[in-house]
């Protein structure tokens, strides 16, 4: 949300979505995780937070009288929205499927396994205002995959306001 996002560092105006990139995002994310770790206790708790927001979990506990995850996932009770319900649960999902690697190359999925283990990404500063095409053509890259790498940048150079920008 924009307002969290703002909260945390990330910059949002005409010419640059923060939240879009992925290293800064990525950041970001985890920094808020943390928080809200450190604010509800429990990383199931920090999961759903971080989907629905801090106060609407704030009001689900205390109109459930528990944080129990069998309480607040309750289909009838309905203490947390369904998109929040289904996000921890896939979370979940996903934890116990990568917590069984053997599993995962018996059914022939082990390439998530190795999904990005030949990508690299680089940060590098460049003065405001330069073109992207202009950056794309002295890394060696295509103005596509550039922006593919880059999708914060909502104009075709980077930001006019920073000294730099990475």
């Amino acid at each position: 949300m924009p307002k969290t996002a703002k909260s945390l560092g990330l910059l949002i105006n005409a010419q640059i979505d923060e939240r879009k990139d992925p290293i800064k995002s990525t950041q970001a994310a985890i920094a808020y995780l943390k928080y809200l770790k450190a604010s509800f206790g429990k990383w199931y708790l920090a999961a759903i937070a971080y989907n629905c927001g801090d106060g609407r979990l704030k009001r689900a506990i205390q109109e459930a009288g528990s944080d129990s995850l069998s309480v607040l996932l309750d289909p009838d009770a309905k203490f947390i929205p369904l998109e929040s319900r289904m996000y921890i649960r896939k979370i979940l999902s996903v934890s116990l499927l990568f917590h069984n690697v053997d599993t995962l190359k018996t059914n022939d999925y082990d390439y998530f396994l190795y999904f990005f283990a030949n990508t690299l990404l680089a940060t590098i500063e460049v003065a405001p205002a330069t073109p992207l095409s202009q950056i794309a053509s002295k890394v060696g890259i295509s103005l596509d995959t550039l922006k593919s790498y880059n999708p914060q940048f909502k104009r075709a150079m980077t930001p006019t306001f920073a000294q730099t920008y990475s």
